[in-house]
C-alpha cells in the first residue's frame, strides 16, 4: 500500500520532496520497515527511481545505498554508471562493486568517477592499472596519494616516466 501511494505521489511531487521520499523509502527497505509491502515490491519501486529525470532524486538513492552491503546490486550498478554527480560517492564507497565492476567503470566513467575509484579503500593492482591506463593526471595523482591502493611496480615506473 505504501508503495502504490509513493509511486502515484512521485509523478507530481516537487524534486526536493521526491528526493526526501526516496531517502525515506530506501531507509525503510534497508531497515525492513515495509509495513504491508514486500521487499520485492519496495525494490521495484526503488528501481523505478532510476528513471527519475532529476539528478537530486537519483543522488538521494545513491547516498542511501552507498555504504550498504544489503542494497540491491542492480540498483548499485545502475547508479554507478549514472552521471558523476550521482555516481561519485557511491563509486567511492559501495562494498558491492567488484573489481570487475570498477575496471568496467574506468573504461566508461567520467573524470569524477575515475577520482572516486582512485580514492577507494580497496584499489587492487588491476583496478589501479585500469585507472592509470586512462592517462588522466588527476586520477593518477589521487591513486598515488591513496596509501591503500595497490600499484604495481611497472605502473609506478610508467607514472614516473610520464
Amino acid at each position: 500500500m505504501l508503495v502504490q501511494s509513493f509511486l502515484a505521489w512521485m509523478e507530481t511531487a516537487p524534486v526536493r520532496e521526491r528526493a526526501e521520499a526516496v531517502t525515506m523509502l530506501a531507509n525503510a527497505y534497508l531497515n525492513g520497515a515495509l509495513g504491508s509491502d514486500t521487499p520485492q515490491v519496495v525494490e521495484a519501486a526503488l528501481t523505478s527511481v532510476l528513471d527519475d529525470p532529476a539528478i537530486m532524486v537519483r543522488r538521494a538513492l545513491a547516498l542511501a545505498f552507498a555504504d550498504r552491503n544489503d542494497a540491491p546490486r542492480h540498483i548499485i550498478l545502475s547508479l554507478a554508471a549514472d552521471q558523476s554527480e550521482v555516481a561519485g560517492l557511491l563509486v567511492a564507497r559501495s562494498p558491492l562493486l567488484t573489481e570487475a565492476d570498477l575496471i568496467d567503470l574506468t573504461v566508461t566513467g567520467e573524470r569524477m568517477t575515475m577520482m572516486a575509484i582512485a580514492l577507494r579503500q580497496d584499489v587492487t593492482a588491476r583496478v589501479a592499472h585500469a585507472v592509470l591506463a586512462r592517462k588522466d593526471f588527476d586520477s593518477a595523482f589521487a591513486l598515488v596519494g591513496n596509501g591503500l591502493s595497490m600499484i604495481s611496480e611497472a605502473d609506478l615506473l610508467a607514472i614516473a616516466k610520464a
